[in-house]
């Protein structure tokens, strides 16, 4: 029987205590959790602030406990499209893959549903609550 992988995907930048309850609550529901990470010219084209660079992300989130393995996105647009695929193509025989969202995102609003569906990677919605935002950090919006 294959083990069960849960894949996350943010931009953690910077991590927060809400992403720390979005990996408890995947890992919660797997044998293990990747995490895609996006990339600095992803976090460019959102328009957000640079607060740290991918590699800094990436090393941060390696090293949470909740988190098996993770990756930094290979996509060149803001979905995570192409590193699910490539995620798929490396541990899809191993796994039985799920890919998770919270906060402010669910099944029907994500870009990555379609390619979920053609390979078979089910979608779980549904992680927790934005109870806090990265960009509310960095701008002095709400919650701070």
């Amino acid at each position: 029987m294959k083990k069960k992988a849960i894949i996350v995907s943010g931009y953690f930048n910077p991590i927060h205590k809400g992403h720390l309850e979005y990996f408890n609550n995947a890992k919660s529901l797997a044998d293990e959790l990747f995490v895609i990470v996006n990339s600095d010219h992803q976090r460019a084209l959102k328009g957000s602030k640079e607060f740290q660079q991918e590699d800094e992300r990436l090393f941060i989130v390696q090293n949470i406990k909740a988190v098996d393995k993770a990756f930094l996105s290979i996509d060149q647009d803001r979905t995570v499209c192409a590193s699910i695929a490539d995620i798929h193509q490396k541990f899809g025989a191993e796994y039985d893959l799920g890919f998770a969202n919270g906060g402010d995102q669910n099944n029907n609003s994500i870009p990555e549903a379609p390619i979920c569906e053609e390979l078979g990677i089910e979608l779980i919605d549904g992680l927790g609550d934005k109870i806090q935002s990265s960009s509310w950090l960095l701008g002095g919006g709400k919650g701070v």
